[in-house]
């Protein structure tokens, strides 16, 4: 990736001082004396409050369903957006399919917009890379992201969250850690709360290491660095660190908002700094020898390992589909696809915008042998599809929730990442040998000859190389699915509610 010149490099180097006492100041104000006791409602009673995107919600479901199944004394209550009722509902009914004392989850509708609604940008325009330029908006546009309700959307939706709250009583709160919304009302409140999280555990505590180590050690967010970093790749992670530092401290408009809703009573506001709270039981993605090593794990944080929902099987959710799966090797594709002599090729394809399908034309004998398919939805959920033993690439942009289903299912990886930390997944599919970064050089704009060769390193069945990487991802899967996160997260859960009035 592009380096900054000397002069920023030293400049950079010349304010560390200043920036880490400003950054500490930060850490202080956000670290307050520990809060008078939560306040704990109805005993085994639980409220989610969760946003409605998959990727930040899937593991919540996965949660829910193992409480409902597993634990039918819990009743289970979901406060998220009202489009998100029939999936609460799909949830329920499998758990009751399993178990006939399973109760149905209670819905509570909210109205406004989800987090990636509030993007107030076209997506494609969140794309960054890793040079110098890329790095510069991705910074400028990092504090928007963190902070990305408005004002008087913020202040509605907690409002609502807390009537729920007040409705529900629960036991416990559990939250959606990108939710700003819901911890705010859930702090306001002053309620017992656990996060469940599909992110890896050093995306939450790389700044409670010891010596420094964010800066040295672990690789900056979109670098896609190596771990441990690199030697010569070191004054550019330090750059990089103070960098979104500076970015998020010397964001004005968050301050703004911050003051306004103090101002309304919220008398912590959520934010970079303060989001950890070493009273709440935090529940993280991670597991051993598929993500980054912590040198001190918090004593509240338990790395469960992949959180994926348990579901019906993909013959029974889209019997054709599985019908066409088993006629052969098939890599599943997000963003772009393979064809190999003996490979089919599954590419979820949805266009961003209108224009014509000229660009199929090369894929047209294909399209028309059946071979590649390229639906806009597909009913199967990914999981199911991975399941079936037939998947044997998945290809995704590097978020956590594909990043887990993929580790969990035991299936070689091949990530194209385009913005944030799916640069650093990618890297950590490398690291641990269960995948493969697709057009390195190139991203996010990747060329044809790049991406075929990464996709050839995972699927040559007589590579040494290949066949290791597939013996590694396999063994993986093993050890997720002995003892599947969802249902740690969910005995943690249980106990929790168990401990109400």
């Amino acid at each position: 990736m592009a380096r900054p010149n000397r002069r920023y490099l030293l400049a950079a180097i010349a304010g560390l001082i200043a920036l880490l006492f400003a950054y500490t100041k930060s850490r202080g104000a956000a670290n307050p004396p520990p809060p008078p006791a939560a306040v704990q409602g109805r005993n085994n009673t639980v409220l989610f409050l969760v946003d409605k995107h998959p990727g930040l919600t899937n593991v919540h479901y996965a949660t829910a369903s193992v409480l409902l199944e597993q634990h039918p004394e819990v009743a289970v209550h979901f406060a998220t957006f009202s489009e998100k009722e029939k999936e609460a509902d799909t949830v329920s009914r499998f758990a009751r399919r399993r178990n006939p004392q399973a109760r149905p989850i209670v819905f509570h509708g909210l109205s406004g917009r989800g987090f990636m609604e509030t993007m107030d940008r076209p997506m494609p325009e969140y794309v960054h890379g890793r040079d110098a330029r890329g790095m510069r908006y991705m910074f400028d546009m990092l504090p928007h992201v963190l902070q990305p309700w408005r004002v008087e959307e913020h202040l509605a939706l907690v409002g609502r969250m807390e009537e729920v709250i007040e409705e529900v009583d629960p036991a416990v709160v559990v939250l959606d850690c990108f939710f700003m919304v819901g911890i705010d009302a859930a702090r306001k409140q002053n309620r017992l709360m656990s996060v469940v999280a599909p992110n890896q555990a050093v995306d939450s505590f790389v700044d409670r290491q010891p010596w420094g180590q964010m800066f040295w050690k672990y690789p900056a967010l979109a670098t896609g660095f190596k771990f441990p970093v690199p030697w010569k790749d070191i004054p550019m992670n330090i750059y990089l660190r103070l960098r979104l530092i500076y970015s998020v401290l010397h964001a004005v408009f968050t301050s703004k908002k911050t003051a306004v809703y103090k101002a309304h009573g919220i008398q912590e506001p959520v934010g970079i700094f303060n989001i950890y709270r070493p009273d709440v039981p935090f529940m993280s993605a991670s597991l051993a020898g598929a993500s980054l090593p912590l040198a001190v794990v918090p004593p509240n944080v338990t790395l469960v390992g992949p959180i994926v929902r348990a579901s019906a099987p993909a013959e029974e959710q889209d019997p054709e589909l599985a019908g066409w799966l088993a006629r052969g090797p098939t890599v599943l594709v997000a963003l772009g696809s393979a064809v190999l002599t003996d490979l089919q090729v599954l590419w979820k394809f949805k266009k961003y915008d209108e224009y014509d399908d000229a660009f199929l034309e090369p894929l047209r004998a294909f399209l028309d042998s059946g071979r590649l398919r390229m639906p806009k939805w597909i009913d199967a959920d990914p999981y199911s599809m991975l399941e079936t033993g037939h998947i044997v690439l998945s290809v995704h942009h590097g978020g956590a929730n594909s990043f887990g289903e993929a580790l969990a299912a035991g299936v070689p990886q091949a990530l194209l990442p385009m913005w944030l930390d799916c640069y650093n997944y990618a890297a950590m599919v490398e690291d641990f040998g269960i995948g493969v970064w697709a057009g390195k050089e190139s991203s996010p704009e990747w060329k044809a000859e790049e991406l075929g060769e990464a996709f050839l390193r995972a699927l040559d069945g007589d590579n040494p190389a290949s066949i290791a990487m597939r013996e590694k991802a396999q063994e993986i899967g093993r050890i997720a699915r002995s003892n599947p996160g969802r249902e740690q997260a969910a005995r943690i859960i249980a106990r929790l509610a168990a401990s109400g009035k």
